[in-house]
């Protein structure tokens, strides 16, 4: 999936570069700059045109988590019941007080204990997905990604049409079965089902009792701008992102880049940051055995990019990555 994320860039840098060339001998000279945004926010220095919107988060997007409900989990203390009066003793004259009625009120039982805060649902979320990686043994994938914004001018009815062609819709989108326990995402090639451990790269974190023997964890990131994926043969991450998700390599980006838009004479990347933007997982696990049963990712990723050209284009693409994997056999 990054290898092809990547290669879609490639694609609509290379495509903006052909029909720019195309189009220069009516067109004024600017300042040689033409931007791709695969996936923006309100903050991005490349703003949307033609009245473009963000992404707004969604049932499955990186928009704020709903908190737990206090009553349902969370970590706080279990109520109990009132407590029986004790049995007193006999008093010699044979009037012992009547042990309690089988109706009267006992001790409530304890209620499981769940984390609340964000690093003990960070542990709690690690704990489970290495398990999970430790002895599942098949599941289903079912991913595609979502155009949520395109706009490359006037080439866009040329260059959209390529970009669906190579991406899998969701309604192109078939459901895998799978046996490869290292390839459950978000974390691909590796033994490992989560990397990161520092709670303050959370932006909304929850951890809530389904009632059922089961719990579910949804977790949020902060933006991160150039993550780097997990070493595969580590296990280690040097960013927040890629300890949870996987991520483009900025460098093997720009290599897939270049290899592209240097067919084209006079092509040139000259700058490109990869921004991943409310990256979110909910993973429900079943409590006992201590692994997953159902994980769902949101991945938006957002790649501003610069390319000389003859004169100057804005173009917005933006592309959410969505992978769903349930069917869990152990």
């Amino acid at each position: 999936m990054k290898k092809h994320l990547a290669r879609i860039c490639a694609v609509v840098m290379l495509l903006t570069l052909v029909l720019s060339m195309a189009a220069c001998k009516t067109a004024g000279s600017d300042d040689n700059i033409v931007r791709i945004t695969l996936i923006y926010d309100e903050n991005s220095p490349y703003k949307p045109v033609n009245g473009g919107s963000v992404i707004n988060g969604g049932s499955n997007g990186g928009g704020s988590v709903t908190p737990a409900p206090t009553n349902n989990g969370g970590g706080s203390d279990s109520t109990t019941a009132p407590t029986t009066t004790p049995t007193t003793a006999s008093n010699g004259g044979g009037n012992d007080t009547p042990a309690p009625s089988s109706d009267a009120p006992t001790e409530a039982p304890a209620a499981d204990t769940l984390p609340s805060d964000p690093a003990g649902i960070l542990a709690k979320y690690k704990e489970v997905m290495d398990n999970t990686k430790a002895t599942i043994k098949t599941y289903d994938k079912f991913d595609y990604i979502e155009i949520t914004e395109f706009d490359v001018g006037s080439a866009s009815g040329i260059i959209r049409p390529i970009v669906e062609g190579l991406i899998t819709s969701k309604d192109k989108a078939e459901v895998q079965h799978r046996d490869d326990h290292k390839q459950i995402p978000p974390v691909n090639d590796v033994g490992v089902g989560c990397g990161l451990t520092n709670a303050g790269a959370i932006k909304s974190a929850s951890c809530v009792d389904n009632g059922d023997g089961t719990a579910t964890i949804k977790i949020t990131l902060n933006d991160e701008v150039n993550p780097e994926p997990m070493d595969e043969a580590t296990g280690v991450s040097s960013s927040n992102v890629g300890g949870i998700f996987a991520c483009m390599s900025k460098s093997a980006t720009e290599k897939t880049i270049m290899e592209n838009i240097g067919k084209v004479p006079g092509g040139q990347l000259n700058s490109i940051d990869l921004t991943y933007k409310d990256c979110t997982v909910e993973m429900t696990f079943d409590k006992a055995a201590n692994h997953a049963t159902k994980i769902n990712y949101t991945t938006p990723g957002h790649a501003a990019a610069s390319v000389k050209v003859v004169f100057n284009i804005n173009a917005n693409v933006c592309l959410e990555n969505h992978v769903e994997i349930s069917n869990m056999v152990y």
